[in-house]
C-alpha cells in the first residue's frame, strides 16, 4: 500500500467520524493531520503536528478534504488525467 493508504502497521491511512451533532466531519490522517468539515459544507478547519509542514496540510485539503467538501454542497467530483 501507499504511504496514503496504511502506516507501516497497516492502520488505515484516513479514519472519519462525525459529531454527535452531525454538523461536522473529521477526518484524521494518520500523520497527525486532521481536517474538520462542517457538514453544510462552507467551512473546512485543519491541524497538523509542528514537524510537518502546511504544504503537507494543503495537499491533504485539497485532495480527499475538498472532494468531500465539494460532494457535501451536492457537486459530484471527478478525477481524469489526459495526455
Amino acid at each position: 500500500m501507499s504511504a496514503l493508504n496504511a502506516d507501516d502497521a497497516g492502520n488505515p491511512g484516513l479514519r472519519i467520524w462525525k459529531s454527535p451533532d452531525d454538523l461536522y466531519l473529521r477526518l484524521e490522517y494518520f500523520d497527525g493531520h486532521t481536517i474538520l468539515l462542517e457538514r453544510a459544507g462552507k467551512e473546512i478547519w485543519a491541524t497538523w503536528l509542528e514537524a510537518s509542514t502546511a504544504r503537507r496540510c494543503m495537499l491533504l485539503s485539497c485532495g480527499a478534504s475538498a472532494r468531500l467538501l465539494l460532494r457535501l454542497r451536492g457537486i459530484t467530483c471527478l478525477h481524469a488525467s489526459g495526455e
